[in-house]
């Protein structure tokens, strides 16, 4: 309290006589520090150590003075004197001052190791620690000869890694884990250094860009974990770490070897959750994958699908790597040319995999395989079932097409049409055309009574015009058919649509059937609308004034002319009148020009004329009259019926000219011919009966199966 600290040195000296005055210096300091006076011990050391370098309390005094600055929370100084410290061992090695440099250094960089992981983290405090166990472990070899290692030697050197790691040095970090994993193989901590040195060391190998230099050195660490610890908790990592590093340096069969034995459980070790075995699994696989070693690649993972202990969570990702490898494998076989085994192979996994994605693609490919190979019906048929099998196929529509089209071309049109129906259901933009083609097919094939439903159907709700198109495909099957009731129904249908020259036309059959039924006065009435409709065709006005024709023809036939003689010339009136008005109608059919209709006309036009005249023929004579007056009367009814006689045979030989001309060959000349000849007094051939019109056939195509392939 009377003296500065810098005469400390200097009074002691003097009060000692020439005995060493160090130790009461160092007393004083001991008295400094319990009044936390550190200046004052700062100074008094440091005037010692330079007035005493050769003192045997010099070590004491440096140690001392590293711990006053600790005291005052001068960390950097601390350090620098440390470092001091252990330099001033090295020059003048002094009995006990590397143990003393180590005790300091340990103790220090643990405390300053544990404040900067209890508070927020600062710069010194952390460089402060890695200095402290860098002078220690530099201090620890060179304790003395024959001296022990400290025990605290391995833990230290444990944290020191540790720091060292938190810091963003993982190399510097895994070398000391990996002396304390080889130093002090003995020590429950060597498991957990000798994993830490290979995560470090990973750490600061940037991802993917292992050397070769750094490899070797993984590869070095990783033996001596599994050397040391088979069943260790980080076997499996290790393993697997060292099978991926192989797998980005494209090693691939290298790979593949530890993978397998990972993921397919012949390689022990713990693995939380799994993780690691699924990776190596998958990975595995994408080897397998990237080999194209499609086979393996689809046993492999049906082997993972058999097993219960697969992640239900993975299944799915595992399923869709076995049907691509299948599909794939089977790609293969049809690259090498193996055909027909790869249509048996794209069906049986289609059938496997309904659920895939991959699976109408396979029956895609085994149909159009099937085409190339010569084998159409196959094909076809493959094409067929494709839309039951997988109705939503973006190639529904094309193999649906092409299989119709093959079924055509194969007369099978009955097939053909069954394909186009379950194509307007995939094409609906164009569901009536292919609806109305299959119709067309049903039709030609035979099934005309279903054809006739399917073209009724069609039209429901159409314009009339479309509705006219359909009925008119219906009115010719019906007609082909002998189906009455659909032909009347369809026809009664044209005429409602009001369509020229459709309606006339289906409306002028009508009143034929009238006639022919015996109903004059309708089919007459029906007849004049016909006639007078515009749009109406010459060939059906004509066969409607034909129908009026025979309608007076009749009347005139029914006009007898039998009557008492002063009634004769009043019935011979009648008879004429009746006449010019079927003859007039005849001709008027005659002017509308048509073929059929004109001869027709003419040859009925002749019956009435002959008729005409063998009615006057067989009038008798007046009752009561003389022979001569009689005789009379004959000469008088011949010079009227003659003419007619003669005028019957002239139109019916204008009606053969006419049948001739106009190229008939329904039997009509030949009956006109034979009518023509008996009027004539000739001896006739009869007439070949009328052809019939042939119905509507295909051919149908046997199969040849004594071929391969199945060819036509």
């Amino acid at each position: 309290d009377v003296m500065p600290s810098s005469k400390a040195f200097e009074y002691f000296t003097d009060q000692a006589q020439g005995l060493d005055a160090a130790p009461y210096i160092m007393r004083l300091v001991e008295i400094y520090k319990r009044h936390s006076r550190y200046a004052d011990v700062e100074v008094a050391l440091r005037d010692f150590m330079a007035k005493s370098p050769n003192s045997d309390f010099i070590s004491g005094a440096r140690e001392e003075l590293v711990w006053n600055f600790e005291r005052s929370q001068k960390r950097a100084e601390a350090v620098a004197e440390l470092e001091r410290f252990a330099a001033s061992c090295e020059e003048k090695p002094q009995k006990g001052c590397r143990e003393k440099v180590a005790d300091a250094s340990k103790k220090l960089a643990t405390k300053w190791h544990a404040l900067w992981k209890k508070r927020a983290p600062t710069d010194e405090l952390a460089v402060s620690a890695e200095k402290a166990y860098g002078l220690y472990f530099h201090a620890i070899p060179r304790v003395g000869a024959g001296a022990v290692v400290d025990a605290d030697a391995p833990q230290a050197r444990y944290s020191y890694g540790e720091l060292l790691f938190q810091r963003g040095k993982p190399r510097e970090a895994s070398e000391q884990y990996a002396l304390v994993a080889v130093g002090h193989p003995e020590q429950p901590l060597a498991h957990d250094a000798a994993y830490a040195a290979i995560v470090a060391l990973e750490k600061a190998v940037e991802p993917g860009k292992w050397s070769d230099p750094d490899e070797a050195r993984f590869a070095e660490l990783s033996t001596a974990y599994l050397r040391a610890n088979p069943q260790g908790t980080y076997a499996l990592d290790v393993r697997f770490k060292r099978g991926f590093i192989a797998y980005e340096k494209g090693r691939y069969p290298e790979a593949a070897e530890v993978f397998q034995r990972i993921g397919w459980g012949r390689q022990g070790g713990k693995d939380a959750g799994g993780e690691k075995i699924a990776k190596a699994q998958d990975l595995y696989l994408d080897i397998l994958n990237l080999n194209k070693d499609y086979k393996r690649l689809k046993d492999s993972a049906r082997g993972l699908l058999v097993r219960k202990d697969l992640d239900p969570a993975r299944r799915p990702a595992v399923e869709k790597i076995y049907r691509q490898a299948y599909f794939s494998e089977i790609q293969a076989m049809e690259e090498k040319g193996e055909e027909k085994p790869a249509v048996a192979a794209y069906k049986a996994f289609a059938l496997e995999n309904r659920a895939s994605e991959l699976a109408p693609k396979a029956w895609w490919n085994a149909s159009q395989l099937m085409f190339r190979m010569g084998d159409a019906q196959g094909g076809a048929s493959a094409c067929y079932q494709m839309h039951k099998l997988f109705p939503a196929s973006e190639n529904a529509k094309d193999c649906l097409s092409k299989s119709a089209q093959t079924f055509e071309a194969m007369g099978r049109l009955d097939l053909a049409a069954r394909v186009l129906l379950n194509l307007a259901t995939v094409d609906v933009s164009q569901q009536d055309k292919w609806r109305e083609l299959a119709a067309d097919f049903f039709a030609l094939s035979g099934s005309r009574p279903r054809a006739i439903a399917m073209y009724e159907k069609l039209g429901e709700g159409k314009p009339a015009a479309r509705r006219l198109a359909l009925a008119e495909k219906t009115e010719v099957l019906a007609r082909s058919a002998h189906d009455l009731d659909s032909y009347r129904r369809v026809r009664a249908k044209i005429s409602g649509f009001g369509i020229e020259p459709q309606a006339s036309d289906a409306q002028v059959e009508i009143l034929e059937e009238q006639l022919a039924a015996n109903l004059p006065t309708e089919a007459f009435a029906a007849s004049r609308k016909i006639l007078a409709r515009d749009g109406a065709s010459k060939s059906t006005l004509a066969r409607a004034r034909l129908v009026q024709a025979q309608i007076l023809e009749d009347e005139f036939q029914r006009q007898s002319v039998k009557a008492r003689p002063e009634r004769l010339a009043l019935v011979l009136a009648l008879k004429t009148e009746k006449l010019e008005k079927a003859q007039s109608a005849f001709q008027s059919t005659i002017r509308y020009g048509d073929a059929h209709t004109s001869t027709e006309a003419l040859r009925r036009l002749a019956g009435l004329y002959r008729s005409y005249a063998q009615a006057l023929r067989e009038v008798p004579a007046p009752e009561g009259s003389s022979a001569k007056d009689g005789e009379t009367f004959k000469g008088e009814i011949e010079r009227l019926a003659t003419p007619l006689d003669e005028r019957g045979i002239e139109t019916l030989a204008q009606a053969l000219s006419a049948a001739q001309k106009s190229g008939l060959h329904d039997g009509t000349v030949g009956k006109i011919q034979a009518e023509l000849d008996k009027a004539n007094m000739k001896k006739s051939v009869d007439p070949l009966p009328p052809p019939s019109v042939p119905g509507a056939y295909v051919p149908r195509l046997a199969l040849d199966t004594s071929h391969a392939g199945g060819k036509l």
